[in-house]
């Protein structure tokens, strides 16, 4: 072994004791349907989506001001963190000379570079060039399991499942995971969590246990 390091058996315990998965509460990420084919001979089943492991990252840092802590002294109350206000204002030629005026964030417009000039785009533009997506997740296509990337997995892993006390979706979800672990096949499918929301894509794996699909 070439720069190795040797553990003994209680250490290697006490690491490994270090990783411990966090108990939540499970809620559901998405309560919609799951379309298979294009409208309007698509088929449609209600389904839930659950977040089943989840990276945990670390809180946000926060600014800290270290005068305030000099000035403050042993004072426990103070926090000393750093609030950000944020002030527009606009160059205004008066007679006494140019002069800075203080203009609120509603007033304001964005506003682009084209060459030496600068184009408005108001959030009406915005919404107008916005993507339109509908609430739920769509099966995009098929292809072999064989075929599937392990880095594609390099992410969070959410469970769907049909609607409960929902036979009619419980009978078509259950023929299509069936389906596709007779084929051995996993499907693309996209994922949009609220209107209008940036989709995502993942790759869906069936799954079949002794309960349940």
């Amino acid at each position: 072994m070439s720069n190795g390091e040797v553990w003994s058996v209680d250490e290697a315990i006490e690491i490994l004791n270090e990783f411990r998965t966090k108990d939540v509460r499970s809620t559901t990420l998405l309560r919609g349907p799951l379309t298979l084919g294009n409208p309007p001979n698509a088929l449609e089943m209600n389904c839930w989506v659950y977040t089943k492991t989840k990276e945990l990252t670390l809180p946000p840092a926060k600014k800290y001001s270290a005068v305030s802590e000099a000035a403050a002294g042993n004072d426990e109350e103070k926090t000393f963190a750093v609030d950000m206000e944020r002030v527009y204002t606009i160059k205004v030629n008066t007679k006494e000379g140019e002069k800075d005026v203080e203009v609120g964030s509603e007033n304001l417009v964005k506003g682009y570079r084209y060459g030496k000039s600068i184009v408005p785009f108001s959030s009406i533009d915005e919404d107008q060039l916005a993507l339109q997506n509908e609430k739920g997740l769509t099966i995009l296509y098929f292809f072999p399991k064989e075929k599937l990337k392990r880095e594609w997995l390099m992410s969070n892993v959410l469970k769907i499942v049909s609607e409960p006390l929902n036979k009619g979706s419980e009978e078509c979800f259950s023929a299509l995971v069936q389906a596709m672990a007779l084929n051995n096949l996993v499907a693309v499918i996209k994922l949009v969590r609220i209107k209008n929301a940036q989709p995502r894509i993942g790759v869906a794996i069936p799954i079949i246990k002794a309960n349940y699909d």
